[in-house]
């Protein structure tokens, strides 16, 4: 079975954050996804398609960085697995990460592999006759959905605003995406017992300064606090902060 088709999309939807207010973006905040000021939450959906007619869907993560990850795809990315039998796709995704190896271990040449990984393995699925979960191992259940808030610049009164609405909406497990304690521990204080709390603070401190972050959050109870170290792959750094018991 080999590949004979894939296809790039690029969707955007329109989003509005919910927010009082504008809020000035800082400069940092063009190519972030969690920012206020976004109007529109975009997305770029692969089709593999094979020889037999079979199809599969992947999604490559990237937001703003989007254009950038089509240009991979369009130019090297979906040319190097046109032809590809799938029998053999470990393989030959094993040389595509090789052959691609000076782009970098991340941005967007691996989104770029992992949106064509994902289409792949809902292949597989629909080969087998069956859902993805169960070929992979799972079991069927329920999943429970998040909601992930956008940034509210650390404006507590505006945070508790806003966690409150979404529990309003039947959420009972909810993500912020803030860095001062105070607002997040706002969050916490408007919600009740029954629901989780996760932060995810969007790669904002060197190891020491994380350690000494997470500390005061450490009696909230975060189910978990999300890319606290920059570089965000620096998991030695990661190690440390886990290991003081966040």
């Amino acid at each position: 079975m080999k590949i004979s088709r894939i296809d790039i999309h690029r969707i955007a939807i329109p989003f509005s954050a919910g927010e009082r207010h504008q809020t000035e973006v800082k400069g940092d905040d063009t190519y972030n996804a969690a920012s206020p000021n976004i109007s529109k939450m975009e997305s770029l959906m692969v089709r593999v398609v094979t020889e037999c007619g079979l199809e599969g869907w992947g999604e490559a993560f990237g937001h703003g960085l989007n254009p950038v990850t089509y240009s991979a795809l369009e130019s090297l990315v979906a040319p190097f697995f046109l032809g590809a039998d799938l029998d053999e796709y470990q393989q030959h995704l094993y040389q595509a990460k090789r052959a691609f190896h000076s782009f970098g271990s991340t941005g967007p040449m691996l989104y770029a592999l992992s949106a064509i990984d994902t289409a792949v393995w809902d292949i597989r699925a629909k080969a087998e006759g069956k859902p993805l979960y169960q070929l992979l191992g799972g079991s069927h259940g329920r999943i429970e959905l998040y909601a992930s808030l956008v940034s509210y610049g650390n404006d507590s009164e505006e945070v508790a605003r806003q966690v409150h609405r979404v529990y309003q909406r039947g959420f009972r497990s909810i993500k912020l995406h803030e860095t001062a304690a105070a607002a997040i521990r706002s969050a916490r204080s408007a919600l009740p017992d029954d629901a989780e709390l996760m932060v995810d603070v969007n790669c904002p401190w060197y190891p020491e300064e994380a350690i000494r972050q997470a500390s005061l959050l450490r009696d909230l109870d975060l189910t978990w606090l999300e890319e606290p170290v920059w570089p965000p792959d620096n998991l030695t750094a990661l190690a440390r902060v886990r290991a003081t018991g966040v």
